[in-house]
């Protein structure tokens, strides 16, 4: 016979919170090195470069002066990025986003509430993470 309190989540829904804390981690994870990378200086220049050539109105495009501001552009993009080091298609580097735990884990919280109309307190939704981590390892391990 089971005793104490009943779980407040089921093992799906555990599993779902822990899911949606991971992607909340990830998600800025990425909006973090993706602004980190658009701070880079030849970004910027760039940026500007690909501006000047959007700003001409499609209507007064004629092709060959176009294909030759095309040609400009892309020849002074290269050399910008040639200049910094940097290649057009560039690999990001994705770090862990430190001291965001709590807006992790609020932000699952607030998810939680809204999607299941439950309650939980922090270290729930930091139990929920953490089996969800632990579920994907072993899901990992089993494949290889």
């Amino acid at each position: 016979m089971r005793r104490g309190r009943k779980p407040v989540l089921t093992l799906h829904q555990k599993w779902a919170v822990g899911g949606e804390c991971e992607r909340l981690w990830r998600d800025l994870a990425e909006q973090q090195a993706l602004a980190d990378h658009r701070q880079q200086p030849h970004q910027r220049d760039v940026k500007n470069e690909q501006g000047k050539l959007q700003a001409v109105p499609v209507a007064s495009r004629d092709f060959r002066v176009w294909r030759d501001a095309r040609k400009r552009a892309s020849s002074e993009i290269e050399e910008i990025l040639s200049e910094a080091g940097a290649a057009r298609l560039a690999v990001i580097q994705v770090k862990r986003p430190y001291g965001k735990r709590n807006e992790i884990l609020k932000a699952a919280i607030s998810w939680c509430a809204a999607t299941y109309g439950k309650t939980i307190i922090e270290r729930h939704a930091q139990e929920c993470w953490d089996a969800f981590s632990a579920m994907t390892k072993r899901l990992a391990h089993q494949r290889t």
